[in-house]
């Protein structure tokens, strides 16, 4: 399913699944100057709502922690989906459900501020790290990501567990 871009690199299928990245959010990547954005990252998905199976076949994927977004994570748990946190409750745990990041499923937490997303997916070594399913891997690329970050993205326990199960691609 992974095509690849201008410079051979794979492609990212990526899973929006909350409502709070703006609806502009692919347009604003797509928009980037560097244009790195588009060739490498594909959007599956925009909202919470548009329910539609493309999550089965996302490389990763960023999900709010409404009500109904934690119950989808929760669902998606034990899938081998690495699940991005994107919520207010970051770093602590959900006011919903009282719940830690890790065991509603997500694998990373990341600050509610849109502009860390879009850095995120456009940055080659997360991209392919995730894309290995390698833990060493993973934790460096975002280590070295989070140099000189106030808010970090967050590595979560569950990482390990969503990494343990073999996916299609």
């Amino acid at each position: 399913m992974n095509g690849l871009d201008g410079d051979g690199k794979r492609q990212v299928h990526v899973a929006i699944l909350t409502p709070f990245l703006s609806y502009n959010f692919k347009a604003d990547c797509e928009g980037r100057k560097d244009g790195k954005f588009e060739a490498r990252v594909a959007i599956l998905e925009t909202t919470d709502v548009n329910l539609v199976p493309c999550k089965v076949f996302a490389d990763f994927a960023i999900a709010g922690q409404s009500t109904l977004g934690e119950m989808e994570v929760y669902v998606l748990k034990g899938s081998g989906l690495i699940v991005a946190r994107y919520s207010k409750f970051y770093p602590g745990n959900s006011e919903y459900t009282h719940s830690s990041p890790e065991r509603a499923g997500y694998s990373l937490d990341i600050p509610k501020k849109e502009y860390v997303v879009k850095d995120f997916l456009s940055n080659d070594r997360v991209l392919e790290a995730l894309l290995s399913r390698n833990e060493e891997r993973i934790e460096f690329a975002v280590d070295v990501f989070n140099r000189w970050r106030s808010a970090p993205v967050l590595i979560t326990p569950y990482l390990k567990e969503a990494l343990r199960v073999k996916r299609n691609g």
